[in-house]
């Protein structure tokens, strides 16, 4: 960083750890191995190997993330803290946990004005009103005879399963298949339990 500059940049050690420094017109700053963005946030790394100037990041993705050690639970909850930049009604993106096909997911749908949560052996829960850019927190709980749903701090919907889901070892920041539906947006928190979370850990967890 030049000495002669008052700007503040902030240093990023994980997706909640940062430091900040402010440049006073005679100090310096020296780093190495650093990756230096024009951002209030902290993002994951952009790997440049070696090159030259500026590299500019495309996007993030998450296919196949996990295992069926990790994620075929017989009861649980799937959260996810995301902002969706914009998808029109009929060209929706998901974020998925299945087992890469589609006999068996829990799916949140992000679609124009709404998020769609659909669970094997349910159907869809539409949740209504939301806008676009705008950061949204939902989680499902689920397990025999019993889901509910959760949106930003309040339990939203209660229905009865008809089948559970099983063999679950993919997340996607996609369709199940992973082959379209690709979520466009910033993804702040996504979790998968392997218990279900009571009411109040629930909208805990989901309230802005």
């Amino acid at each position: 960083m030049d000495a002669g500059t008052t700007d503040r940049i902030v240093i990023g050690l994980g997706i909640d750890d940062s430091y900040s420094f402010a440049g006073d017109n005679s100090s310096g700053l020296f780093m190495w191995g650093a990756m230096i963005e024009e951002a209030s946030y902290t993002s994951s790394y952009i790997k440049t190997e070696g090159e030259v100037g500026g590299v500019t990041r495309l996007k993030d993705e998450c296919f196949n993330g996990g295992d069926a050690d990790l994620f075929n639970i017989t009861e649980g909850t799937f959260f996810v803290d995301a902002n969706n930049f914009g998808t029109p009604l009929n060209n929706y993106s998901m974020i998925t946990i299945s087992d890469a096909t589609g006999s068996n997911y829990i799916r949140f749908i992000y679609e124009s004005s709404r998020i769609r949560v659909s669970v094997l052996g349910l159907g869809d829960y539409f949740i209504t009103g939301v806008n676009d850019n705008e950061r949204n927190k939902v989680a499902t709980t689920f397990k025999e005879n019993e889901m509910k749903v959760f949106f930003n701090g309040s339990l939203v919907h209660t229905d009865t399963l008809g089948v559970l889901p099983t063999g679950l070892s993919k997340l996607n920041f996609s369709m199940t298949n992973n082959l379209s539906r690709w979520f466009e947006g910033k993804v702040h928190d996504t979790r998968v339990y392997d218990r279900v979370l009571t009411e109040a850990e629930a909208i805990e967890l989901t309230t802005l």
